[in-house]
């Protein structure tokens, strides 16, 4: 039996929680894409699902920072550190989304999560094209982060909701991929090893 390496269960964490991320707002897709509806899969009532899909993705991006960190230079720890401290601000501020918790502000950890995501996965991605530390797809981060932009950041194409979703779905995917990538990655140290450098 193989190793549990960083990258296996942080790649798969992050395929998992950036799935479920994507499935989300089916109904908003089906609508925007074939103009009809369709049940989410996530909803407001599903406290635990919500839960299980945000811990996914801090482990995933966690994960991500652990395998990665260590073969940048500083301002590419940087970029990754802001991945993941905003991954877990969108993970806090996902507590709005569930019916125990009624402060609105809280509303404003997703609105910072997504803008620390999307600003390291920008600086990770454009330094990754010289510090090459993915083992495949090394734009990858960069393109990303450049969705992620596009979707989020206030703008004129965030009110239309077609151009909004398929950006979105389109930042879920390259998620997906980075997981994949993540998994895929023959480098990635062993949970025994990372005890041992403690």
């Amino acid at each position: 039996m193989a190793p549990l390496t960083l990258s296996r269960w942080g790649g798969s964490a992050l395929v998992a929680g950036s799935l479920l991320f994507i499935l989300n707002k089916l109904d908003d897709m089906s609508q925007a894409f074939f103009d009809r509806p369709m049940r989410d899969l996530i909803t407001g009532r599903d406290s635990a699902l919500i839960a299980v899909g945000q811990v996914l993705l801090v482990i995933g991006l966690l994960g991500y920072y652990l395998v990665y960190a260590k073969r940048c230079n500083r301002p590419g720890k940087l970029g990754l550190f802001l991945l993941l401290t905003g991954g877990i601000l969108l993970a806090l501020g996902h507590a709005t989304f569930t019916p125990f918790v009624k402060d609105d502000w809280l509303f404003a950890l997703v609105i910072l999560g997504v803008f620390l995501m999307v600003a390291g996965l920008t600086l990770f991605g454009a330094i990754n094209l010289h510090s090459r530390a993915l083992q495949y797809w090394q734009p990858l981060p960069l393109v990303t982060g450049l969705l992620g932009a596009a979707a989020f950041l206030p703008s004129d194409s965030i009110k239309n909701p077609l151009v909004f979703l398929s950006f979105r779905t389109l930042f879920g995917i390259g998620l997906v991929v980075m997981g994949v990538i993540l998994w895929l990655d023959p480098r990635g140290f062993t949970v025994r090893d990372k005890e041992a450098e403690l």
